[in-house]
């Protein structure tokens, strides 16, 4: 009932007979996205952000909320399924300076946000390539062009980025969001870098971006330790968890993927737009125990962690899970001392003996 009278209030801020301006409409639809991702409707949000972007292409007016959208338009490429060129994008990205010096954080995030939806957009393209899921690569040629053009800007954007950076003075409220715009850009120089190799090992080449990353997360931890108020249940975008949530999934050494899923709990807020932590931690969980034959329980932390990182075994090849998505069905049940436990079924994609893709099911417990 909240969403519904929310929807009708907003919804009579644009019918006739009143002459809505663009930025009206697309505040509406940025209202609806808010809606939807916290009723956890991924569907209904990625279809506003769609209609949103497109109003944008369509109209001629130009609109002060262009960059909210371009930030959204990164979401439809984690959470839409199906056919990524098929997802629109802004079409004045090429209008945007990776390059030149930033004087606000404005002017470092929004090219950023485009550089990230190109990054994406290129690891769900290039999914049959890697995995022969998802529409086939149209040129693999142009895609190593796009490539090799994608990590370009991005080292440009680094680059303005760097020296940006470094104005800014230690203490600031600026400080936790310069950190997150690092380990978004050091996630999308992975992703752009890996997206067209097939081996699952080709990730145990970025150690030391996944060690920066660690190492941001908990600078951005101390941060928050300091100035912390009350929790967030809900933020408009791309935070910690997805970022921490990539360590978790690709980096086969075991003491970094604990600490990411430690570092979870402490900076993700419950939901980050369709991002919901529970679910991505109990994901994380799950593909920890089964890539290195453990269980993740308080006891099993604190042994691994008087272990030397040498001595730990990486996962075999054989065990590595390639990709994974949650199924409809769901599991409820009760404990002896009363607690409801919630599990979730999840598809995992691993490799078979053959070389070829498998599919196998398996289960994860919710909170």
């Amino acid at each position: 009932m909240f969403a519904i009278q929310h929807y009708n209030k907003a919804i009579k801020h644009i019918i006739p007979p009143r002459a809505a301006s663009l930025d009206t409409i697309l505040l509406v639809c940025i209202l609806f996205v808010c809606i939807e991702s916290l009723r956890g409707n991924t569907r209904a949000a990625i279809n506003h952000v769609s209609h949103g972007i497109s109003l944008l292409n369509s109209s001629q007016a130009k609109s002060e909320l262009v960059s909210v959208f371009r930030h959204l338009g990164i979401f439809p490429h984690f959470f839409g399924g199906g056919d990524a060129s098929a997802v629109p994008v802004i079409d004045d990205a090429k209008c945007l300076a990776y390059g030149v010096s930033f004087t606000d954080l404005s002017q470092a995030q929004e090219p950023l946000d485009s550089l990230l939806l190109r990054s994406v957009r290129l690891v769900r393209m290039s999914d049959h390539h890697r995995h022969g899921i998802g529409p086939e690569l149209q040129s693999l040629a142009s895609a190593i062009i796009d490539q090799r053009r994608l990590d370009v800007d991005l080292e440009k954007w680094w680059s303005a980025f760097f020296s940006f950076r470094d104005g800014f003075r230690a203490g600031t409220k600026h400080e936790v969001t310069l950190l997150l715009l690092e380990m978004r850009w050091l996630v999308a120089k992975v992703w752009t870098s890996t997206c067209l190799n097939p081996d699952e090992t080709i990730y145990d080449w970025h150690v030391d971006t996944f060690n920066r990353v660690i190492e941001l997360a908990k600078q951005a931890q101390a941060i928050g330790n300091v100035h912390a108020t009350k929790s967030t249940k809900f933020s408009f975008v791309m935070g910690f968890s997805p970022l921490l949530h990539f360590v978790v999934l690709k980096c086969r050494y075991l003491k970094l993927r604990l600490a990411a899923l430690a570092l979870m709990t402490t900076l993700s807020c419950l939901r980050e737009t369709l991002w919901d932590s529970d679910t991505m931690y109990a994901i994380s969980t799950r593909v920890i125990e089964i890539e290195h034959c453990i269980e993740v329980t308080p006891h099993e932390i604190t042994r691994i962690q008087g272990i030397g990182e040498s001595e730990l075994a990486l996962p075999a090849d054989r065990q590595l899970i390639i990709d994974s998505s949650l199924e409809v069905v769901t599991e409820i049940s009760t404990r002896s001392d009363g607690r409801k436990i919630v599990r979730r079924k999840i598809c995992i994609l691993v490799q078979s003996c053959s070389g070829g893709i498998e599919t196998m099911h398996d289960w994860i417990t919710m909170g």
